[in-house]
């Protein structure tokens, strides 16, 4: 089960339905989690984004996923143990 005041949850469970292709979804967890965690710049980083335009939006994660940013990743995920 989910902990109600645990934000890492939402924002991960947020980055799934990213990763799945689901933007409401993910809008919903992050801003959860944002609720949560009011300081955390890597959920208004993502939040920001989620409203570009599709083509520069996966630029964007590509180029975080490929320079190993450590923060960036644990927010995300690390795609290879996920």
């Amino acid at each position: 089960t989910l902990l109600p005041d645990f934000s890492m949850g939402y924002a991960r469970l947020g980055s799934i339905y990213y990763k799945l292709g689901d933007l409401v979804q993910a809008r919903y967890y992050w801003d959860k989690a944002l609720e949560l965690d009011p300081d955390n710049d890597s959920l208004r980083y993502f939040l920001h984004q989620i409203d570009q335009p599709d083509e520069q939006l996966q630029i964007d994660v590509d180029t975080i996923l490929e320079s190993q940013d450590d923060e960036m990743i644990d927010f995300l995920g690390d795609p290879d143990t996920t």
